[in-house]
């Protein structure tokens, strides 16, 4: 609803609509759906726990049947799962929470993709159909209680045998059972009861769902009835004897409502199948009716002690901090924290006097650097933080330190942040712990309070599930622009199951520096959860990673006492605030004349100054470590997905951050030259290095960052401006940034040579056109073992240099052809393209593999002949319709429909050189959900429209990949063309419901021309104008007439408008809505920012809508 905001008619006429909807939705019985709960749950977790759908639907009614017919049962409350609509799931949590209680009442799922919110309800069964009276007005999609083998999770299954059967064949030394809890009220009086729910063995085994279910229960059912039958044991509850030993388990609460169980080891393997003893506990812990989850995890866990030795010098020791003990541990820094709160209170935020910072508002912010650690807090929400917070903990890694006048926190400093001489500039976005609000622009009053504070790195552990550039990511790149010195960091997000493209916005922005999470333990293996690029435009991302599974922090107690108490997370967002923390190091290296100053070589000219944002972005980036495995579930004896390469990637980035590859110092193994030039470059000139190295222990490597301009559309390409970074070695060999030459996507280049030979390195950056004209901060480090950088030089090349970044002789042209999958999984064998010359010869072919990672787009550039050739698609493989491969520079497109094209290379610089008028097509695909381009056969057609003649074809084509494309088509011969998108599928939607299913999916494929004269029948005669782009929906014409030079575009038929009836395909009749949109840029409508006309037959409204 909020999406018209703009239109007050149509906001009152839906909101009456959804509110006879949902009422009618919410006066039916509760409903159960499989395929929901398995969106929720897992669809691989039921698979597992259920055979079937009719199985399940069978132990659901079972367990329903149960609960109606027990009165402790229905008197007592249950966990419950519902589901809304995702836009309805903020009023669904409202309304929920005001029915049932705040902490009855859980968010456990959401997905736009899916049109899910879900939520954990703990309420009596019989109550529920009462409560929907209250609720009316939220259309339930889902609403069914939790069914007691769901709560098990498949770690427990996994690991201790009810699916491999071998209850030994890990160490369960090393195990903990952690059961879940509705809410803190509900562990308390569960932890109380301990003994008496979980010591016995439980005769429930054979209760709904934990035996029999599957075949994966049946081991499980026979070694209980093997249990029941010991005859020290009551046939009961087997209290006579304490056959498994379950009185030795011990149990600790952990988090907020969590309990963990250990001593899992001594756990007697009594029966001959191993599992029974431990089913039994699984039963017993899943009856209870206020657990909601019961998971095994590992010892696999390192606290801050651990993980600052692993960013400072890439081991894992205790205290083992050299740069710490140099002195360098965030003095003179403020951190900015955006956050759930920041309990002030506990030991590693507290001020000696107890007092906490004046609360202040983003519009008028204060701050007061005498207070010991938080110096800012912005009260946006409600100026505190919930019990076991997201915020306190973030914060605690960033920089918290222990109050030292209290001699009993004095054990307690190990678990201290990052820069635990930092402060904290700190904004409250949450109320519940889980939701995040701010005001917008992000950049001005998120990112301003705290830079008024003195903030010059921002730490953000949160973000949203959509990958592609919105006004988040616009404003956070404006801001880093307009505030050079300033960096802000974002996590990756933890929905590494969902594959490529995983991560979202505001991490997707070019500017912010994107943090994924490393294992903690096993530091050289990628958290299985930690979100995967690339972005939307196949930028690498994210950027850096560092450890985050899991990390010990500070705790917030939820009421105003001083403690010293840690909790233990695991997520992107625990890596984010490390990164955070080395930061400001990074910055107080620079700043501090007793650091950088005191080691750089005298020829470098060194001072201590205030690094700018790109500096520190491109010191963190150039720390990476290379990583070696991604695993992809949260199961250590599972097979990796991903052996990794070198980096970058789009799991690891450039790799983990590691200190002790940046930044040289005395005492401390690490590069021994560090060189950093803070420069502006000009369009159309390079600046170039001279390194002479002579010891080869170390890599030569080159990073190069510049904060690129923000972009006000969502385009196929979302660089501006574009600086190109290679290395030449000594024997000649040309090495270029992220391994290809010219890369035009990413604002962050490097080149890395892991075994230099000693010789002269000549690093060279090449800046190409920027559309403003303006020069471009850039930075570029250079580090080796013990090389010299000298002559710097600076000088202007010409546009054929600038493109030409392979060097090619004059009488070649580099040629750059763009491979793109669709399916992400590289090209089968018998795919590839070939370029033959006028003999027939082969001159050139590729392929696109399918190695680590699966990229959609790849390139080959290489230099040719100038001459004539024919390019040609050749697909004898599986999956050849997935593939795609484009010459823009030759106005080139191949793909299943257009597979072969005459390419005529005039000059070093020329290619298929025009003799007419260059059309400029634009293809839009889908921005919602994972941007594979168009789907099923859609293609769009280019031919002539003539009223005696036959048409003749132009070009045919497709989106392969990404949400848009240009095509340049050159018209040789004045006419009138008709371009029309067809072959789209009609059940391709994002969403289920008829009104959204309107909005996202197929329903936003879109082609259309730039540049041309719109004609009057698309806008009135006082608005005739040159419009730079008018599209049509899918199997809607568009016309266009060419005439020497110039174009004009029309909706009706120009030649023939009467032509047009109800009954064709080929034009608008009578009252038949045409669809077009035109707009001043492309995709605006998305970021609210710019209205574009939906054109109803003759008659126009402008109406705000959140996609085209």
């Amino acid at each position: 609803i909020a999406l018209y905001n703009n239109t007050t008619n149509i906001k009152k006429v839906m909101l009456a609509t959804l509110l006879v909807i949902a009422t009618a939705l919410t006066s039916q019985a509760l409903t159960t759906d499989y395929d929901t709960l398995a969106l929720v749950l897992g669809k691989e977790k039921l698979k597992l726990h259920y055979s079937s759908v009719t199985t399940f639907e069978g132990a659901l009614a079972g367990h329903i049947s149960f609960l109606r017919s027990t009165p402790s049962a229905v008197r007592d409350r249950i966990s419950h799962i519902t589901c809304v609509g995702y836009f309805y799931a903020a009023d669904a949590s409202s309304a929920l929470m005001e029915q049932f209680g705040a902490d009855s009442v859980s968010p456990v799922y959401t997905s736009a993709g899916n049109d899910l919110g879900c939520f954990l309800v703990l309420a009596s069964y019989s109550t529920l159909s009462s409560s929907q009276k209250h609720l009316s007005g939220i259309p339930f999609k889902l609403w069914t209680p939790l069914p007691n083998t769901l709560k098990i999770h498949e770690s427990a299954m996994h690991h201790l045998g009810i699916v491999r059967n071998n209850l030994h064949a890990v160490d369960v030394a090393n195990v903990q059972l952690v059961i879940t809890l509705q809410s803190a009220d509900a562990r308390e009086g569960f932890a109380k009861d301990f003994g008496i729910k979980l010591r016995s063995v439980h005769p429930g085994i054979h209760a709904e769902g934990l035996a029999g279910k599957s075949p994966h229960f049946t081991a499980w059912k026979e070694a209980a009835d093997e249990l029941l039958t010991h005859p020290h044991s009551s046939a009961t509850d087997l209290v006579g004897e304490d056959v498994c030993r379950f009185s030795r388990l011990k149990h600790r609460a952990i988090g907020p409502s969590s309990i963990e169980v250990g001593n899992l080891h001594e756990i007697r393997d009594y029966s001959s199948t191993p599992t029974a003893c431990f089913a039994s506990l699984l039963a017993a812990a899943a009856e209870q009716n206020e657990v909601v989850d019961i998971r095994l995890r590992h010892s696999m866990k390192a606290f801050n002690n651990y993980i600052k030795g692993i960013v400072q010098t890439d081991t894992r020791e205790d205290s083992v901090y050299p740069y710490f003990e140099a002195g360098l541990n965030g003095t003179g820094q403020v951190v900015g924290v955006g956050d759930t709160g920041v309990d002030e209170y506990s030991c590693f935020f507290a001020n000696e006097d107890g007092s906490v910072v004046e609360r202040s508002s983003y519009t008028n912010p204060t701050y007061d650097m005498s207070k010991r650690k938080v110096i800012q807090y912005i009260d946006y929400m409600d100026g505190t933080d919930t019990t076991g917070g997201h915020g306190t903990h973030v914060c605690g890694t960033v920089g918290g330190s222990v109050l030292t006048s209290d001699a009993s926190y004095s054990t307690m400093g190990i678990y201290g942040g990052h820069s635990p001489a930092a402060k904290i500039a700190f904004f409250d976005m949450s109320t519940d712990g889980n939701s995040i609000y701010y005001p917008s622009p992000l950049g001005n009053n998120v990112f301003g309070a705290a830079y008024e504070a003195g903030a010059r790195v921002h730490s953000n552990s949160w973000g949203g599930p959509f990958n592609f550039y919105d006004a988040d990511d616009i404003s956070a790149d404006a801001f880093m622009v307009d505030n050079p010195d300033f960096l802000a960091i974002f996590a990756a997000g933890n929905d590494g199951a969902d594959g490529y493209f995983s991560m979202g916005s505001p991490a997707c922005s070019k500017n912010i520096l994107t943090v994924g999470a490393s294992n903690s333990t096993v530091i050289d293996n990628m958290a299985f959860f930690s979100s995967i690029g690339p972005t939307f435009d196949n930028r690498i991302k994210p950027d850096i990673t560092a450890p985050g599974y899991f990390t010990t922090s500070a705790n917030a107690s939820g009421h105003a006492i001083e403690t010293c108490s840690t909790i233990q997370m695991a997520g992107t967002s625990m890596a984010t605030p490390a990164v955070a923390g080395v930061a400001s190091q990074i910055r107080q290296y620079f700043e501090d004349p007793s650091f950088y100053a005191t080691v750089c070589q005298a020829v470098y000219n060194c001072s201590a100054y205030s690094p700018r944002g790109a500096t520190v972005k491109a010191m963190l980036i150039h720390s990476g470590e290379p990583m070696d495995t991604y695993y992809t579930a949260n199961r250590d004896t599972t097979e990796p997905t991903a052996e990794l390469g070198p980096p970058p990637d789009y799991y690891q980035g450039f790799g983990r951050v590691s200190l002790q590859n940046v930044m040289p110092y005395p005492g401390i193994e690490s590069v021994t030259d560090l060189y950093v030039d803070e420069m502006s470059i000009d369009p159309l000139h390079e600046v170039s290095y001279t390194l002479t190295v002579s010891d080869a222990t170390r890599p030569v490597k080159a990073t190069l960052v510049w904060m690129d301009p923000p972009n006000s559309i969502v385009s196929a390409k979302m660089l501006i401006n574009d600086i190109d970074l290679k290395i030449t070695l000594p024997s000649g060999v040309v090495m270029y940034g992220n391994g290809v030459a010219g890369d035009e996507i990413n604002n962050v280049e490097q080149v890395s040579i892991p075994q230099p030979e000693p010789g002269v390195y000549v690093i060279t950056a090449t800046a190409k056109v920027f559309p403003n004209g303006e020069a471009q901060l850039a930075t570029v480090i250079i580090t080796s073992a013990d090389g010299t950088v000298s002559n710097r030089v600076v000088t202007p090349v010409d546009m054929d240099s600038a493109y030409n970044s392979l060097d090619c002789p004059s009488n070649q042209q580099m040629l750059t052809v763009r491979k793109m999958d669709r399916g992400a999984d590289g090209w089968g064998e018998g795919n590839l393209y070939t370029i033959l010359d006028t003999d027939m010869n082969v001159v050139a072919n590729g392929t696109m593999s399918s190695s680590v990672p699966g990229d959609v787009i790849g390139y080959d550039v290489f230099c040719l002949d100038q001459g004539s050739y024919n390019v040609q698609l050749v697909m004898g493989g599986d999956d050849s319709d997935e593939m795609g491969v484009d010459i823009p520079q030759c106005g080139i497109y191949l793909s299943e429909y257009q597979t072969s094209a005459y390419m005529d290379l005039s000059s070093a610089s020329a290619c298929n050189v025009c003799a007419g008028y260059e059309l400029d097509l634009m293809l839009g695909g889908s921005i919602y959900g994972v941007p594979y381009g168009w789907k099923g056969d859609s293609q769009y057609s280019l031919e002539t429209y003539a009223l005696d003649t036959d048409a003749i074809e132009l070009w045919e084509g497709t989106l392969v990949t990404g949400i848009t494309a240009e095509h340049k088509i050159c018209i040789t011969t004045d006419s009138t063309y008709e371009l029309m998108l067809t072959g789209v599928p009609g059940d391709d939607d994002f969403f289920d419901d008829d009104y959204m299913g309107q909005l996202f999916g197929v329903e936003e494929y879109r082609v259309g021309v730039y540049n041309c004269d719109a004609a009057a029948d698309i806008i009135e005669d006082d608005d005739v104008g040159l419009y730079p782009y008018v599209g049509v929906p899918p199997n809607t014409p568009l016309y266009v007439t060419v005439v020497g030079n110039t174009c004009t575009v029309f909706v009706t038929n120009p030649i023939n408008p009467k032509s047009d009836s109800n009954d064709d395909d080929d034009g608008l009749g009578p009252g038949e809505t045409a669809g077009i949109v035109v707009g001043v840029v492309a995709f605006m409508a998305l970021l609210g920012a710019v209205g574009w006309y939906v054109i109803n037959g003759r008659k126009k409204s402008a109406i705000q809508e959140p996609i085209l």
